[in-house]
C-alpha cells in the first residue's frame, strides 16, 4: 500500500480533502481517502507531495494518427484552410515508420501528462498498432466521409473492414459520421443502422464553424466550395433551411451515447435541441484546437446554463501543440473565471469516463477503481483556482 498527502486532494464524486490523504494499492486500485490525521499508517510512511492530487484525465477527442503534422501546419487558417492543408499534408505523408515514431511519441506524452484513456479517432489503422499494446485505455472512432450517396455502401464497407480489423486485435471501437456536412444521408443511414446494431458510441464534429451552419442554411459558402473542389456533386443538395444537427440528427441512434466535438458555435437553440434529441450525451471541448484553427471559443457559459455534461479533448497535434488535458482546462478557466477548479477537473475526468463507458473503472478516487493519480503542482491558497503557471504530472 501506498499514501499520498497534498496541498488538496480533489476526489470528484466526493468533497474535496484540504491535507488529506490518499490510499493505494500497489496495482493501482483506490483503497480509501482520510482526512489529515486520519490514515492508519505512520507518517513517515506517507508521500508528502505539493498541489493539487486529482484522477487521471480521459481525453475524449484526439486524431493520434495525425501526429506526425505536428508543426507543420500554421495557426490562424480557420476550419476551411486547415483541412485542405491536412489533406494536402496527407498526400505527401511520412514513411510508415516515421508516423509510427511520432504517434509512440504522442502517446507517451499522454501518458506523462496523466492521461490515462482517449477518444481516438481513426481514419486508417496506423494507430492500432499502438493502441493493441495497451499502455493507455482507448476508444477507437473509426470515421466516416463521403458526401456522394452513390459510393455510400463502398466506404462504409471500408470503415467495417477496420471495424473489424480493430476488434480482432482487442480494440474498443465504434463507426462513427465526420461531421453532419461531410456524410451522404444514405452513409448517416448506414451508420446509424450499425451503431443501433452495436450500441457503438457515436462521435461527430459539430458546428466548428459558422460555415457548417451556412451550407445547411443556405447551401453555400466555403463547405460547398470545398466539396467541389474535391469533386462532390453539391447540386443534388437540398439545403434544409435548418441547423446542422436539426437536419440529421435523425440518423443517429436514439438510445447510443452520442459525443458533440468542437460545439465552437453551437447557440442556445442548439444546445437545447440537442439535449432534447438525445438520451446520453455529452459535449466534448477542444479550446485550444479552436483557438489555433479560427481563433474562437465555445459558449461555455450557454452550455453550463443550460446543463450539459461537458467532457475535454485535445484534438490532434496537427492543430495544437500539446496532447495536454490541463492545458484545455487552463485555457477554459483563463477565458471563463466563473469555471471552478473542481468543476473543470470534473470535466477532464469522471466526464469524459462516462462518455466512454469507462466511469466504473476511472474518473474518480472510488474504492477499488484505478483512475490514476495525477498531481496539478501549483501554489494552494484559501480559494483555490487553476494557476495559469501550473504543471501536471502523472504519479501513478
Amino acid at each position: 500500500m501506498r499514501y499520498f498527502t497534498a496541498d488538496l486532494i480533489v476526489p470528484v464524486t466526493s468533497p474535496p480533502l484540504k491535507d488529506g490523504i490518499i490510499a493505494v494499492h500497489e496495482d493501482g486500485r483506490i483503497s480509501g481517502l482520510f482526512r489529515e490525521g486520519e490514515a492508519p499508517v505512520d507518517q513517515s510512511e506517507i508521500e508528502q507531495l505539493r498541489g493539487i492530487l486529482c484522477p487521471g484525465f480521459v481525453n475524449t477527442h484526439c486524431h493520434l494518427e495525425l501526429s506526425y503534422l505536428r508543426g507543420r501546419i500554421a495557426p490562424g487558417s480557420h476550419l476551411d484552410g486547415f483541412i485542405s492543408l491536412v489533406q494536402k499534408e496527407k498526400v505527401s505523408a511520412k514513411h510508415p515508420e516515421e508516423i509510427q515514431t511520432a504517434i509512440i511519441t504522442a502517446e507517451q506524452e499522454m501518458l506523462d501528462e496523466g492521461i490515462m484513456a482517449s477518444g481516438d479517432i481513426a481514419n486508417s489503422a496506423d494507430s492500432f498498432m499502438a493502441k493493441e499494446k495497451q499502455h493507455m485505455i482507448y476508444h477507437t472512432f473509426i470515421e466516416v466521409f463521403g458526401s456522394d450517396p452513390a459510393r455510400a455502401k463502398k466506404i462504409f464497407g471500408k470503415a467495417h473492414q477496420l471495424y473489424k480489423q480493430a476488434m480482432a486485435m482487442g480494440l474498443a471501437a465504434s463507426v462513427v459520421p465526420h461531421s453532419p456536412y461531410s456524410v451522404s444521408i444514405k452513409l448517416f443511414e448506414l451508420i446509424g443502422a450499425f451503431a443501433d446494431k452495436t450500441a457503438g458510441v457515436m462521435s461527430i464534429h459539430h458546428q466548428e464553424s459558422e460555415d457548417e451552419n451556412q451550407y445547411f442554411e443556405s447551401g453555400d459558402g466555403p463547405v460547398s466550395e470545398r466539396l467541389r473542389r474535391l469533386g462532390v456533386n453539391t447540386v443534388a443538395f437540398n439545403p434544409p433551411g435548418r441547423r446542422p444537427l436539426q437536419a440529421v440528427g435523425s440518423y443517429l441512434p436514439d438510445n447510443n451515447p452520442v459525443l458533440l466535438v468542437h460545439n465552437t458555435v453551437s447557440k442556445p437553440e442548439d444546445i437545447a435541441f440537442a439535449m432534447n434529441r438525445f438520451a446520453k450525451l455529452w459535449w466534448c471541448l477542444c479550446p485550444n484546437s479552436n483557438l489555433f484553427i479560427t481563433g474562437q471559443l465555445p459558449d461555455v457559459t450557454a452550455l453550463r446554463s443550460a446543463g450539459a455534461i461537458i467532457t475535454l479533448g485535445t484534438d490532434s497535434l496537427a492543430s495544437n501543440y500539446r496532447l495536454s488535458i490541463l492545458e484545455e482546462m487552463k485555457t477554459i478557466s483563463g477565458k471563463f473565471r466563473d469555471v471552478g477548479i473542481e468543476e473543470l477537473i470534473c470535466w477532464g475526468t469522471l466526464n469524459g469516463a462516462a462518455a466512454l463507458g469507462l466511469a466504473d473503472t476511472l474518473g474518480s478516487f472510488g474504492p477499488g477503481k484505478r483512475p490514476g493519480i495525477v498531481l496539478i503542482e501549483q501554489k494552494v491558497d484559501e480559494n483555490v483556482v487553476l494557476a495559469m503557471d501550473s504543471t501536471g504530472r502523472r504519479i501513478l
